[in-house]
């Protein structure tokens, strides 16, 4: 939980802050100056305000602001290897400590109960679904940063170019906007231009200079700076905060609350003392101010529920029609504050994606709240969310409505495991099991359609998480021994039709394949069968003998479902055996579906690649292959199929060298009929194969229709305003850059041919690099600062070391890198041909040095259409195809970055390297057509480089945006990012950077 400042009043209004606040604690003052821990350091500086006598003498600080009166200080630090810049918490947020001229570190002290009032207020409106804050000599950003940090949008207004930089440090760039001008012209230009704000702040120095020289001095121009806030304000003000040091005599608390009562007539107005406190609790003044805020509000009152008018003047603010939140106020009225508070949140949230969803939340949520916690209450929102986004709003009001029924599982899922906490897992191990990769995901009942796996939301078998986990895994591995070992290459649905119970008939042949499937497991996972065996109702010995009958029958090694289907006649009137809780139902309809679908799809793709294959023999040998003669196949071993073996294709009795994705397709086909037919080698109707018969569809015609999600890939996107993945949100493709056949690589290279070299020569280095090793049992040399400690230990009684040489290692590259070039429609004109040449010199370079390395671009348009390019795939080597395509780059459409990283990451996850890296060369932040912008874009790809980082996966950014800063080291990390200021140099700085990360 983030600690904020304790802010007391009394009734005469004293507003005291105690500290330590996180890293901050004022130790002691006196005789204008004070000493303050900042983190691990402690400070010795000047404070006007630092009246009467220090309590301690002999203060022991580790920098002391040495000055003169009326003349400019330094700092003297007591002991060497002191920084003179670090950061440190303070009330949540992070402080970044610079010692300046002026004897100033981090904040001012009346900063403190400032940004506790202000985060108080904005966090605890929610009639106002944007808040907008105006802070006036906004100083070091710490005020502006707890406003952004409780959801308001702030303009911070600061002269001081050095304090500004220091703002900007502080609170960021997202949601603030900085103004470095003079304030009076600043807010004249406001009322100019009638802008208004929901909350004002006003910190006025004694004297400043604006940009221009312009001078500013309190007691001249406060007032008038005081009589405009009136007019700036919004008629939903949260409020106005009023403060100064108060060095002068004429500046108390009650003359500022005098000034603000006049601008504020029949306003109540709240004047007060600032102050630090000690720990003994010494009181520090930290100048004076007055505040005012709406009285009536109650948010700010304690625990006093909220009335029905109340509550329904705040929830009719996110409603479809005026009036529509009456019922559900008067509901809510009858709960506690907390409770209030919590709905109104939750309100606000899911109002941003719908008013109506909204409306149901808040007309059904009492029901909820009466038979589930908070957590519980938030948890349905969510899965009603997940409804609206996939099914529509009908759906979501129906799961709204069924609120009893997600309590039951709620509760389920309290004792048991959830599939959302663990699905990440049970994907990665079913991706490494055989066969076509399955997607996980839930559902009503365990099944597979032979491309997902629909697991329950919740296992509550046992108390025991690791059981329940275990539960898991054994359904995973039943479900993919159905679409491995045959299950599913007849038509069940078909086969069975000829009994007078279909039902009957498919829970027996149900019964007899999970007999089938579990001696194959044990067989080829003995391990998880292991486990799976805790699962059994009934042990196998206790099967009826006709039963243990075909069970010896189905675990023969050759056993296939034709099997199953013969001792079915047999079996159907007997007592079936006890089910087992992974084994699940059966759908044939849905996975007929699922695979008449695929088995059309692989054949057109296995057919295209055959075409691939075609075309690449005629242009290597110049020639025309006959087109009399077909593709053969020749069969070989091979442990990638279920059968045990593969086919090896030949063209004109040649083998041809088949690229990954043809085999995987014709992987998917042998796993779906056994066999590769003759006529997916011919043409599409009758005679021969004819490769122009063959129509793939455009990089345009993939996207009309609802064809754009057949063959896509589907990912998850990060909400941040919910916390919360969008399920199945993103949809992307992989194309392929169209080749350009010029000269635009010669020419990079003759352009850049003395770098170019350079560049061939250090990276040479780089591959036959030894690496010095130090205090090795033996070697070629002795390790010199090792054998002083070595002698040093021994004077002192230690034994010592043997390890006193050194040695040089030859150091083995194991290196795969991913380059995730940005092609949205901004890259046009210099920084594309930049990003170009900047490819052609890195991949000349890498070719020398033998890292893996694969290109692919990236751009798109809406979340239903994102794109990524292949440029180069791993396992390609670097031609004139590759070339080509280099050249081939062009500007396309946004900058949908998450759902590429997310991509590209799965891509990188398949390769085996002990060093992996996702480099991404942009132009600038995250954007995209819809709502894909700002905050929302950044955070989602922070959460994809997030999930980068945990597989492993080492991302860096290269951008050409000067304002990168402001947003790379939120996503990318301080030290993950590198800013090239002008576009001519990103050829010459890129693989520079790479060495740089590699070595």
């Amino acid at each position: 939980m983030v600690q904020l400042p304790s802010l007391s009043e009394n009734p005469t209004l004293n507003a005291q802050v105690e500290t330590p606040i996180d890293d901050y604690e004022l130790l002691d003052f006196g005789h204008g100056r004070k000493l303050e821990r900042w983190g691990r350091y402690i400070v010795e500086t000047r404070d006007s305000l630092a009246a009467g006598v220090p309590a301690t003498k002999g203060w022991q600080a580790d920098w002391i602001y040495v000055d003169e009166i009326g003349h400019a200080g330094q700092w003297e630090p007591t002991r060497g290897g002191l920084p003179r810049e670090w950061s440190v918490t303070v009330a949540g947020v992070t402080v970044p400590c610079r010692l300046d001229a002026r004897g100033r570190v981090g904040l001012r002290g009346r900063d403190l109960p400032c940004g506790r009032w202000v985060r108080e207020r904005i966090e605890g409106c929610y009639d106002l679904e944007e808040i907008s804050l105006l802070n006036l000599f906004g100083g070091n950003g710490f005020v502006s940063a707890q406003a952004v940090t409780a959801g308001a949008s702030v303009v911070h207004v600061e002269a001081d170019a050095d304090m500004l930089s220091l703002a900007r440090a502080l609170a960021g760039e997202q949601s603030v906007e900085y103004v470095q001008e003079n304030v009076m012209d600043y807010v004249e230009d406001l009322l100019r231009r009638q802008q208004r704000f929901d909350m004002i702040v006003l910190s006025a120095p004694a004297l400043g200079r604006g940009p221009k020289g312009q001078l500013w001095d309190r007691e001249v121009d406060l007032l008038r700076l005081v009589k405009y806030l009136s007019r700036l304000v919004t008629d939903n003000c949260l409020g106005i905060w009023l403060s100064t040091d108060g060095g002068a005599i004429t500046w108390k608390a009650e003359s500022l609350g005098q000034l603000l009562q006049e601008v504020l007539p029949g306003c109540t107005i709240e004047p007060f003392k600032l102050g630090v406190q000690t720990v003994d609790g010494r009181c520090m003044s930290a100048g004076v101010g007055a505040r005012w805020f709406d009285e009536t509000d109650f948010l700010q009152t304690g625990d006093m529920p909220l009335t029905a008018a109340q509550l329904e003047e705040r929830l009719d603010v996110h409603m479809v029609s005026l009036g529509a939140a009456e019922e559900p106020a008067r509901a809510l009225a009858e709960h506690t504050r907390a409770q209030q508070d919590f709905v109104l949140r939750c309100v606000g949230m899911v109002a941003r994606t719908s008013a109506g969803m909204a409306f149901n939340f808040v007309s059904y949520v009492c029901g909820a709240l009466r038979v589930m916690d908070e957590a519980g209450v938030e948890a349905w929102l969510l899965s009603c969310v997940d409804i609206y986004d996939t099914r529509g709003l009908h759906p979501a009001v129906a799961a709204f409505k069924d609120v009893d029924a997600f309590a039951s599982d709620y509760k389920a899922r309290r004792t048991g495991l959830a599939l959302d906490d663990v699905i990440n897992i049970l994907e990665a191990f079913a991706h490494g099991l055989n066969g076509r990769h399955l997607r996980v995901e839930a559902g009503e009942h365990v099944y597979t359609d032979t491309e997902t796996l629909f697991l329950p939301p919740c296992v509550g078998l046992s108390s025991d998480c690791d059981e329940n986990f275990q539960l898991y895994k054994a359904m995973v591995v039943h479900q993919w021994a159905q679409t491995w070992s045959g299950t599913w290459r007849i038509d069940v649905s078909e086969a069975l039709s000829s009994y007078p119970d279909y039902a009957q008939a498919l829970t027996c042949f149900h019964a007899l394949e999970t007999l089938r499937l579990d001696a194959l497991i044990s067989r080829e996972l003995p391990g998880v069968y292991r486990h799976m065996q805790v699962f059994r109702k009934a042990p196998q010995e206790n099967l009826a003998e006709a039963w243990r009958v075909a069970q010896n029958r189905l675990a023969e090694l050759n056993a296939s479902v034709q099997d199953s289907l013969d001792l079915l006649c047999t079996l159907i009137d007997q007592p079936l055996p006890a089910t087992t809780p992974y084994q699940g139902v059966l759908r044939p309809a849905d996975v007929t579906r699922v695979r008449e679908a695929r088995i059309e799809t692989d054949k057109q793709q296995f057919r295209l690649g055959l075409l691939k294959i075609q075309s690449d023999v005629e242009k290597a040998n110049a020639t025309e292959t006959d087109e009399t003669s077909p593709f053969k196949l020749r069969e070989v071993k091979s442990q990638e199929t279920p059968d045990g073996f593969s086919y090896e294709v030949e063209l004109d009795g040649r083998p041809m060298d088949v690229p990954d994705n043809v085999k995987g397709t014709m992987a998917s086909i042998l796993q779906d009929i056994g066999e590769i037919p003759e006529d997916y080698l011919q043409a599409a109707g009758d005679g021969v194969y004819y490769a122009g018969k063959i129509d793939q569809p455009s990089s345009e015609d993939v996207w009309k229709g609802t064809y754009h999600e057949e063959g896509a890939f589907i990912y998850n996107e990060w909400d941040y305003e919910r916390q919360h993945y969008r399920k199945n949100w993103a949809v992307l493709r992989e194309m392929d850059v169209h080749p350009t056949h010029d000269n635009f690589v010669s020419e990079t290279l003759h352009k850049y041919r003395g770098l170019a070299m350079d560049l061939r020569r250090t990276f040479e280095a780089l591959r036959g690099e030894d690496k010095l090793l130090k205090k090795q049992p033996y070697g070629d040399d002795v390790d010199i600062d090792a054998l002083v400690e070595a002698l040093a230990d021994a004077q002192h009684g230690a034994e010592m070391t043997e390890r006193l040489f050194t040695k040089m290692h030859k150091m083995e590259r194991n290196i795969a890198v991913m380059f995730m070039v940005d092609m949205s429609g901004s890259t046009k004109g210099w920084i594309n041909d930049a990003e170009r040449e900047a490819l052609v010199l890195l991949c000349e370079a890498l070719e020398t040095l033998g890292d893996r390395y694969a290109i692919y671009g990236f751009s798109g348009m809406t979340r239903k259409r994102c794109e990524v390019y292949r440029v180069k795939r791993f396992d390609e080597p670097y031609g004139d195809e590759v070339r080509a395509r280099i050249s081939g780059i062009r500007p396309k459409d946004y900058t949908r970055m998450g759902v590429t990283i997310r991509h590209l990451t799965s891509l990188l996850n398949e390769v085996e390297a002990r060093t992996k890296l996702l480099i991404t060369l942009s132009d600038g932040k995250p954007d995209d057509y819809d709502t894909y912008r700002g905050a929302y874009g950044i955070e989602d790809t922070r959460m994809a480089l997030i999930e980068a980082k945990r597989s492993g996966i080492h991302p860096f950014c290269i951008t050409i945006d000067t304002e990168a800063k402001d947003y790379l080291a939120h996503m990318y990390g301080p030290v993950n990012y590198a800013v090239i200021d002008e576009v001519r140099k990103l050829p010459l700085k890129v693989s520079d950077i790479y060495r740089r990360l590699t070595t």
